[in-house]
Order: C-alpha cells, then structure tokens, then sequence
C-alpha cells in the first residue's frame, strides 16, 4: 500500500493483471477485518464498484477458474465441458462450442439447462441442494435468439434429449441380443 488509494482493479492490475488461461475473471474474495466478502469482477469492470477502495490489512484472492465450466451433454455432435470465456457464455454458445445439435438422434422440443440451487435451512446452515430447470424449444429456429440471451452460470448442465423413436431403438438394441439368444438356444435344444 502506499500514500495513493488503491482500488481493487489496480491491486489486481499492478499483480500483472489475470492470468488468461487461468485466474477466476468472475469472482475474488476480498477479506477485510476478518470478513469474507464476495466480489463479483465482471460488476465491478462494468460499474463504479470498480472504484471499490482497498483498506491497510486486506486481502484480495482471486481464484483458478476450474469451477466456471458449463457441462454439455446428450444428443449434441460432441459432449464437453466448455470453459465460460471470462466468465460469461450463453447458451447458444454452449452449444455451438459443442459442435451444434445431434439432429439425427435430438429432440429439439427437449434443451434444458440445469442449475443447481444451493438452499439455507431454517438455522442459517447449508441446506439440500435444489435444481432449476429451464427448457428451450429449439423446433423454431428463432429461439435461437432466446439462447443467445440465456446467460450461463458456473457449473450449469446443459442436457439435449433425444427423440422418442431413438429411444425405442435403444430400448430394442439392449433387448434384441437377450431375445437372439434365447431364440437360438430354443433351436439347438428342440431341433436336433
């Protein structure tokens, strides 16, 4: 610290700013007097909060962004964890980066994204974790823009469902080989 006040952008910038490939460019903790508080970078570039004056004793963590995944899964060309580019990604850019729909083996009435909600019981202490789920029907090629505006959070699930008559082949493919089976055990012990 020195006579000048320093605000927590110039504190991370005179560190040599982020690491690009792998500091939080979302969130940092800055802990004063023994408080944890949460800061959320993204806010803090886009407002005066950027302003935010450090104090003699504090101490300012920023850290690795292993959390700021988005986890594609389902019938899309290519399943992945897609790391958040500073901390923000849409949905359509979710699913682009996971090289688009399966449209062969997708139900494009079926895009969900999962959250995970954490809850606080009645004590104050953690509670049960809960989910909320959005749904996104790609049938309309204009929800695409809807996508587009949905922003991710850390951690979300994104999940694209496959059609009903995919399913009923994959229901038949796990059961044609039992029956295959006892049909050609039926034969060698009845036929000889």
């Amino acid at each position: 610290m020195t006579d000048v006040p320093m605000t927590v952008m110039d504190a991370i910038n005179l560190a040599g700013g982020f690491d690009k490939d792998r500091a939080d460019q979302r969130t940092a903790y800055l802990t004063r007097n023994g408080q944890k508080q949460v800061l959320d970078i993204l806010a803090l570039y886009s407002s005066s909060q950027g302003n935010l004056l450090l104090q003699d004793g504090d101490v300012l963590y920023v850290p690795n962004n292993t959390q700021n995944k988005v986890f594609i899964l389902g019938e899309v060309e290519k399943q992945r964890a897609v790391m958040m580019d500073q901390g923000r990604l849409t949905l359509a850019e979710a699913l682009a980066d996971a090289e688009g729909l399966d449209l062969s083996t997708a139900n494009t009435h079926g895009v969900y994204v999962i959250r995970a909600v954490p809850t606080i019981a009645p004590d104050g202490t953690p509670g049960a974790v809960e989910a909320n789920i959005y749904q996104l029907d790609l049938h309309d090629a204009s929800a695409l823009v809807l996508a587009d505006a949905f922003q991710m959070q850390p951690r979300d699930l994104v999940y694209v469902s496959s059609s009903g008559l995919v399913r009923w082949n994959r229901v038949i493919q796990q059961i044609l080989p039992t029956i295959t089976t006892l049909f050609q055990t039926d034969r060698l012990i009845f036929n000889r």
